[in-house]
């Protein structure tokens, strides 16, 4: 018996591909770059035939205060369907699963079959680029010509990509849900365990401090919270919410745009396509030198409110504001949705310089075993 990846990758039999070990290892080590939120990687994988391979999710490593109903974990199967997809078409293999029988405690079966007409998908060369960026932008290219090129190419079923110019008016609704952690210390903690402080990181998942384009002087008060949980309130009563705002802020006006993805209903399957949507917009958008950064927060609590109008109560009642009050008005002006529409992502995105090797993500390693 042979695995791939401790805990994450598990090979039951010999290989993907009808057979093909250095494809198989190219591939998983292709795959396994795929986004999930705070770079948890919550998927392990296990081939189960020549041709065939089972994706699962790990519980405690999707767990977040942020991935309601599993919704987070949907974004992020979408997003690693469409990475497979990418990286098997360079081996001329194309990708079936059954998307009715997605379910976030169970198994995903993935079918690979060869087609000789097959070409490379045009993203392959791409994806090795995509990285999420927290620093400020230089602005970039907005046209109406860009904007047409990502929607009608990167669109699938029951998700729809729209995008905006920056505008002061916007600042208040993001720049108050993105700093949404400084004030709700569930959240915080949840994110808290996949920062890495360490110049050598103990654990290949999850993201280096630097990574979150903060200062170092940020970085030993989140270090010093993270040791002595108590803090939290202290820093709260200090309204360190504040500074945290004036830097998003900041970070919004540096940057071309923001970017949302909608659907009609927040099944399994419309969250699969949104992240497959996800997956090459921003492989595309970074491939064209633009950095980029989802605002999770922005968009899923909200969501979560429009489906149970009680989930809000176990927000801080500051944040509570914001979303039943300036949400809608937010979504509405400036992407004329109703609350028949559900934002699923939003991004910001501008012109970017290449990202340092000690802000990018860390990735679990493909290991073989027997």
């Amino acid at each position: 018996m042979t695995s791939y990846a401790k805990s994450t990758i598990e090979n039951g039999c010999s290989t993907l591909f009808f057979g093909d070990p250095e494809r198989t290892k190219q591939f998983f080590e292709e795959v396994v770059q795929y986004p999930s939120g705070d770079n948890a990687q919550p998927f392990d994988f296990k081939v189960t035939s020549n041709n065939t391979l089972s994706v699962s999710v790990c519980s405690e490593r999707s767990r977040h205060a942020l991935n309601f109903n599993d919704w987070a974990t949907y974004i992020s199967l979408g997003a690693l369907i469409e990475q497979m997809v990418i990286v098997a078409s360079q081996f001329g293999f194309s990708i079936e699963y059954d998307s009715k029988t997605a379910s976030a405690s169970g198994n995903w079966n993935f079918s690979f079959s060869y087609r000789a007409d097959l070409e490379p998908d045009p993203l392959c060369s791409m994806l090795s680029q995509r990285e999420s960026d927290r620093r400020s932008f230089h602005k970039g290219d907005l046209s109406a010509s860009f904007q047409k090129s990502l929607t009608q190419n990167f669109n699938f079923p029951n998700s729809r990509i729209q995008f905006q110019r920056i505008e002061e008016g916007m600042l208040p609704y993001l720049s108050q849900t993105e700093t949404l952690v400084f004030n709700w210390k569930k959240a915080f903690m949840d994110i808290l365990k996949w920062i890495s402080f360490d110049s050598v990181p103990r654990q290949l998942r999850g993201l280096p401090w630097k990574n979150l384009g903060i200062s170092v002087i940020e970085s030993k008060i989140i270090q010093a919270i993270s040791k002595v949980p108590f803090l939290f309130h202290v820093f709260y009563h200090l309204r360190w919410h504040k500074g945290a705002e004036m830097s998003s802020k900041q970070k919004f006006r540096s940057s071309a745009g923001v970017l949302l993805i909608s659907t009609s209903s927040m099944d399994s399957r419309n969250l699969i396509n949104c992240g497959r949507s996800l997956l090459r917009v921003w492989t595309y958008l970074c491939g064209s030198d633009y950095g980029v950064q989802l605002h999770t927060s922005s968009t899923l609590p909200y969501c979560h409110h429009l489906v149970d109008s009680s989930h809000l109560r176990q927000l801080p009642s500051r944040n509570r504001k914001t979303y039943l009050k300036l949400a809608p008005l937010f979504f509405q002006k400036y992407f004329s949705l109703d609350s028949s529409k559900y934002p699923v992502i939003l991004m910001r995105f501008g012109k970017s310089s290449p990202i340092p090797d000690d802000m990018k993500a860390l990735r679990q390693p493909i290991q073989e075993s027997h």
